[in-house]
């Protein structure tokens, strides 16, 4: 063993008038709690010299002087933490078994407890106030204003919807498709479309079949009436015809 070694065994911890005492069943919590946190960090100011293996003033020379010191060093560190260990352990033996520890815990509990509780209380009576405030709540004159312009817009455009029934031929509206198919089977119709066909074979020199589709006209009655008609017809007025003609047919096909 060193030289130094000797004086070191009445090292004492660092700063043991500073650490605080174990107290006694009248401790607060806090004198508890300061208790056990600073010794369950516990960590010695002893040197531990006498734990060295070797003897530095036996060494021949330098070099193992020096490999003396590093062994030395490795065993005081050894010796250093199995000793911190064994008051940490100690520390925590003892806080197992306090009472007072076990009181504050359950006091603590208790108190987490209450404030969950009352916590939940007031969130139900804030609960509670939101649903009066909806139940009792009222629209405002100028919402329930707006909400029936809205209902009359809308019944207004339903009013508008409502699909119109139109002869092009004859340039004539009915109210229902069933009016429309018996103006179709009248001769009128019938002689209005052959004129039309007269007229777009004149300024086409043809007439397309699905040009006058819907209007159920034989087609023999169509070429009849083609030399009766076509001759003096304007081709202005033809145009004016084959437009509606196409609007008619863009109708049916929507």
């Amino acid at each position: 063993m060193s030289a130094t070694a000797a004086g070191s065994d009445d090292d004492d911890v660092s700063g043991s008038s500073r650490l605080p005492r174990f107290g006694c069943s009248q401790s607060s919590a806090a004198e508890v709690h300061a208790f056990y946190s600073e010794w369950s960090h516990f960590c010695t100011a002893k040197s531990f010299g006498w734990a060295d293996q070797y003897n530095l003033a036996s060494a021949p020379n330098r070099q193992v002087r020096r490999k003396m010191e590093d062994e030395n060093r490795k065993a005081r560190r050894a010796a250093r933490r199995e000793y911190n260990d064994a008051i940490r352990d100690l520390t925590g033996f003892v806080k197992k078994r306090d009472k007072r520890v076990a009181k504050f815990a359950a006091e603590e509990a208790a108190r987490r407890a209450e404030k969950a509780a009352i916590e939940e209380q007031k969130r139900q009576a804030e609960k509670a106030e939101r649903a009066a405030r909806a139940a009792a709540y009222e629209e405002a004159d100028w919402i329930k204003a707006s909400e029936e312009v809205l209902e009359e817009e809308s019944e207004e455009q339903e009013q508008e919807e409502v699909e119109i029934f139109f002869c092009v031929a004859c340039d004539k509206r009915f109210k229902s498709e069933k009016q429309l198919k018996n103006h179709e089977t009248s001769k009128k119709h019938a002689e209005m479309v052959a004129h039309l066909r007269a007229v777009l074979q004149a300024e086409e020199g043809c007439c397309p079949d699905d040009m006058l589709q819907g209007y159920n006209l034989p087609p023999e009655q169509g070429a009849a009436s083609t030399d009766q008609q076509g001759r003096g017809a304007r081709g202005k007025k033809a145009k004016n015809k084959r437009r509606q003609q196409q609007q008619q047919q863009q109708r049916q096909q929507q």
